[in-house]
């Protein structure tokens, strides 16, 4: 439960796409310059070992990297 008494965010990576395959649907390359457009400051970030695509991890790792940061929901939504 979250500090509000609700749910709490939460968020997976399937790191193998087994579980679901979203990389083959969406273009993380203008997720991610769209996100990249509303932060700076978080470039070299590390992601486990994927088999996903640079502009997949970049992504990922912006949302890991704003994890608790309240522009998370602004980047969460630019990479959606």
């Amino acid at each position: 439960m979250g500090d509000d008494g609700g749910m709490s965010d939460a968020i997976l990576f399937d790191l193998d796409r087994t579980l679901i395959d979203l990389q083959s649907f969406t273009d993380y390359g203008a997720a991610r310059r769209d996100a990249e457009a509303l932060i700076t400051g978080f470039e070299g970030l590390e992601v486990p070992p994927t088999d996903w695509s640079a502009d997949t991890v970049a992504a990922m790792a912006l949302l890991v990297a704003c994890s608790g940061d309240p522009r998370w929901t602004q980047v969460s939504e630019a990479i959606e």
